[in-house]
């Protein structure tokens, strides 16, 4: 884990251009709403987040991105990770058909247990069904009860 001296944090940005952008972020924060750290010099979380209107965001390619910034010790992690929680649950896609409310079912996400780091995938869809918005967000094990409280009360 990174350790941050002046400040909260890291942030890479690269586009190649307006339509694809890729981020990584390193912060003293945990995943999900913002709360007060309680310690200001451990990295709480990393987030990937890739924004590409041209080829779109897959599951497949948060991955790989994974495998690429972090190694095959935490890509081997997160291979075998326990799923914690997916949503939109079943009931909420059912619903969001039922009343016509494609917004409901637009973001698709993930959390996971590893044995070292937690694990948070979300992918957004526009109302066509294409997703052009990914993140994947790696964090403490200690934060997962905070973040999928969040997630569950959505």
């Amino acid at each position: 884990t990174l350790r941050p001296g002046i400040g909260d944090g890291l942030v890479v940005r690269k586009s190649d251009t307006a339509v694809e952008r890729f981020t990584f972020q390193a912060t003293v924060l945990p995943p999900g709403s913002i709360s007060y750290p309680k310690d200001r010099s451990t990295i709480r979380s990393e987030r990937i987040a890739i924004h590409d209107q041209v080829n779109g965001v897959t599951l497949e390619r948060l991955e790989e991105s994974l495998r690429t910034v972090y190694g095959p010790q935490i890509y081997r992690d997160y291979n075998s990770a326990q799923f914690v929680y997916t949503y939109p649950t079943p009931e909420i896609l059912d619903l969001s058909r039922r009343k016509n409310l494609p917004l409901w079912s637009a973001e698709q996400g993930q959390l996971l247990l590893g044995e070292q780091y937690g694990y948070w995938i979300e992918i957004t869809q526009n109302d066509s069904g294409k997703a052009f918005n990914g993140q994947l967000t790696v964090f403490l094990k200690e934060d997962l009860g905070k973040l999928e409280t969040e997630l569950r009360a959505r």
